[in-house]
C-alpha cells in the first residue's frame, strides 16, 4: 500500500486488490505519527455565528481542502481564558499549525509565550479583526485565504 521498492509487484497488486475489496482506508492518525504531519490546521475564532468570522472560516476551509488539509474549528467565545483553553486543546501535536482570529490586538510577547510548546513554537498565523468592523465579504474571505497561505509556508 505504501509502494515500497523491496516488495514484489505481484504481492503489491494482491494487497491493493484485497484492500480495495475491503474498502480499506488508511488511518490518518497512524499516518500522522509516521510522517510527523497531521494535515490538520486548527482555527480558533471568537464566535462562529459572526458573519465576518464565518466568511474567514469558509475561505480557510475551502482552501485548506484544496491543499490536502482539514481543519479543526474551536470557538473562544471572545474570552481570554477560553482562548488559552482552546490553544492547550490543540497543543498536543494533533495539528500542524494554528490560525487565531482575535477581536482585539494582543501583546505579541504574551502570544509567543502562549504558543511556545515544549520549547518549540507551533506555526501560527494571527488575524485581528473585530466582528463589528466594516470589512466586506470579499475582504474577509481574502483575509482567510492569505492567512492560510502564510501559515502553510511556515509549515512547509
Amino acid at each position: 500500500l505504501n509502494d515500497k521498492r523491496d516488495v514484489n509487484k505481484e504481492t503489491k497488486a494482491k494487497v491493493k486488490e484485497i484492500a480495495k475489496k475491503l474498502n480499506y482506508i488508511p488511518n490518518s492518525s497512524a499516518l500522522a505519527l509516521r510522517n510527523r504531519e497531521t494535515k490538520i490546521i486548527g482555527v480558533i475564532v471568537p464566535k462562529i455565528n459572526s458573519k465576518i468570522y464565518g466568511n474567514i472560516i469558509s475561505k480557510i476551509q475551502v482552501n485548506a481542502f484544496k491543499r490536502g488539509y482539514r481543519i479543526i474549528l474551536l470557538q473562544s467565545l471572545a474570552c481570554e481564558d477560553r482562548e488559552l483553553e482552546c490553544i492547550n486543546n490543540v497543543s498536543d501535536g494533533c495539528i500542524d499549525g494554528l490560525i487565531l482570529v482575535w477581536p482585539i490586538q494582543k501583546d505579541n510577547d504574551k502570544i509567543n509565550k502562549i504558543l511556545s510548546i515544549n520549547g518549540t513554537k507551533l506555526p501560527t498565523e494571527l488575524i485581528y479583526i473585530n466582528a463589528k468592523s466594516s470589512i466586506n465579504m470579499h475582504e474577509s474571505k481574502s483575509l482567510g485565504k492569505k492567512s492560510l497561505n502564510k501559515l502553510l509556508r511556515q509549515i512547509n
